[in-house]
């Protein structure tokens, strides 16, 4: 069962008229859609926690152009910065995990 109110796909409200159901809907102003696309990740983030598939990756994916979108960034600029940072810091390839770093001491 779903929680209401909930911030949902452009063709959502219409895919349910056609199953013969009545959505209530508004429009999200440009003010608070930041917010809600916020809600709408960890909503989809624990989605995919509770069965990972491509499917919640896209819906993720989603949400992410979105948030560019509504912050003024071009999805292309996420995509250049990510490319960027992988070429600098590198991926999540390996799985390295820091529990501790030791600081050499002031000279």
């Amino acid at each position: 069962m779903a929680n209401y109110p909930k911030l949902v796909r452009d063709l959502i409200p219409e895919e349910i008229s056609r199953r013969g159901a009545v959505p209530e809907v508004r429009v999200a102003r440009p003010d608070e859609m930041l917010s809600w696309l916020l809600r709408k990740m960890r909503e989809e983030v624990d989605e995919f926690q509770s069965a990972p598939s491509s499917e919640e990756l896209a819906d993720m994916l989603e949400v992410l152009r979105a948030l560019a979108k509504s912050t003024g960034v071009s999805f292309e600029e996420v995509m250049r910065r990510c490319d960027a940072k992988r070429t600098v810091k590198g991926a999540f390839d390996q799985g390295y995990i820091i529990h501790r770093v030791t600081e050499p001491p002031a000279t």
